[in-house]
């Protein structure tokens, strides 16, 4: 009996402890799935410029974009718009024919690199709900590089519901304001205040904001500055008469 005893005995220190591998692997892969997300913050604003090519797409998670300005609307629907042969408009700005003249001197080049002038439907009076367009769209396949189709200087670098990841560079003398929206991503290294020279890339076409997700393109307007030269009012114009 003692030995049947000092048998059970043993077998009760031997008798393994509940495992615990599953608690483990669940703090590890917890721990993985913080690590991956930290990483892919770091990488969509903060990459090391010394290892990225000059002109490649750089993402932006908005998430991370606190200290921009969100709105519904864009320049092209803060004023009435302008035709473009010279006229007055209903408050606003005066387009003249001397800005239209000064414009179509200007040579701008369509926006989008591979696109021509004569592939790009107009749509700068359409409704969209209860606004017109007032820009025009251009579409090309997602990440085609998004041109300035003038020189001019980098205005503001803006997030919002509407135009997504968009650019507002005024030209020469803040005479005339281009908006481009909707992007997929900007050019590396594009700040506020850099001097941009026309045929530039500024970014690339995309879907975001409220465009529709299966339809890249680049929302792009042209507005007269105000007297004051804010970077969000003006009168908008059909750009797409100037490109032909």
């Amino acid at each position: 009996m003692a030995q049947a005893m000092m048998g059970r005995a043993c077998m009760a220190r031997r008798a393994p402890h509940p495992p615990r591998w599953p608690a483990v692997v669940s703090l590890a892969l917890a721990l993985g799935a913080c690590t991956q997300s930290e990483r892919f913050a770091g990488k969509s604003d903060s990459a090391d410029p010394s290892t990225v090519a000059a002109n490649a797409p750089a993402r932006i998670d908005t998430v991370y974009r606190v200290d921009t300005v969100v709105r519904v609307d864009t320049v092209v629907a803060l004023g009435p718009s302008a035709p473009t042969t010279a006229a007055p408009t209903a408050g606003g700005t005066v387009v003249t024919a001397g800005d239209l003249a000064y414009l179509r001197s200007r040579e701008l080049i369509v926006p989008v690199a591979g696109v021509l002038a004569s592939k790009i439907p107009s749509s700068f009076n359409e409704m969209r709900g209860t606004r017109r367009h007032n820009a025009i769209d251009i579409l090309a396949p997602r990440g085609t590089p998004v041109l300035s189709a003038d020189e001019g200087t980098v205005a503001k670098i803006d997030t919002s519901a509407g135009g997504g990841l968009s650019l507002y560079i005024t030209g020469p003398g803040e005479r005339f304001i281009y908006y481009y929206a909707h992007m997929d991503s900007y050019r590396r290294g594009i700040a506020e205040g850099m001097s941009i020279r026309k045929g530039d890339t500024i970014g690339y076409v995309g879907t975001t904001g409220n465009a529709p997700p299966n339809t890249p393109h680049l929302h792009f307007a042209i507005a007269r500055a105000d007297p004051d030269k804010r970077w969000w009012k003006g009168t908008p114009l059909d750009p797409l008469p100037l490109f032909r």
